[in-house]
């Protein structure tokens, strides 16, 4: 629902009808996310990485036709890559990654019910591997990856049962979650 929201707050400010403010603003924000990755991928690596991950999602084209139009997808893409370049990003404090994780988390749940799901997978894939890393320096866990990975569990939570729930009625069954977990496990492991 965030996404009609947004249109109609734009369209409000601007006095431009919601389809045509939206059909303008909605680009923008999917071309957002090239920055956002190159941030990122900067971050792990080098400004030339970065520059050529960058140029492959903006031109891959199964990013550029959806960011080419007003989807859910197009406003979660920044928003996952903005969670993640937070929960790596050690200059930023841990009172402000818990106040942008709360923000960006509600908005991503509110957004795109799927990519909120796929972000709690990968932020957990990181956890793991930066706990791994730092039991085998011998220095002690991390524990506010614990905290930020709830922000967005609960908010995704929330969303789920308290609107999407309705829409979806998808129940996970425990052989479900089995499967999930072990693929999981088998790719963090190999």
């Amino acid at each position: 629902p965030i996404n009609s929201i947004i249109g109609a707050i734009i369209s409000q400010v601007t006095s431009i009808e919601p389809i045509i403010s939206m059909s303008l603003l909605f680009p923008i924000v999917g071309a957002f996310s090239v920055v956002v990755l190159f941030a990122l991928v900067k971050r792990l690596f080098n400004s030339k990485i970065a520059l050529i991950a960058s140029a492959i999602l903006a031109t891959a084209f199964c990013h550029t036709y959806f960011t080419a139009s007003i989807t859910k997808e197009t406003y979660a893409n920044p928003l996952y890559l903005i969670l993640i370049l937070i929960f790596i990003h050690p200059k930023i404090t841990n009172t402000k990654k818990i106040f942008l994780f709360t923000i960006f988390s509600l908005t991503l749940a509110l957004t795109h019910h799927v990519t909120a799901l796929v972000l709690l997978f990968i932020l957990t894939s990181i956890a793991i591997a930066k706990f791994i890393d730092q039991t085998k320096k011998g220095l002690p866990a991390n524990k506010i990856d614990i905290l930020l990975i709830a922000i967005p569990a609960i908010a995704t939570f929330t969303y789920y049962t308290f609107y999407a729930d309705a829409g979806m009625n998808m129940p996970f069954t425990s052989s479900e979650w089995l499967s999930i977990i072990s693929f999981q496990l088998l790719f963090f492991t190999g």
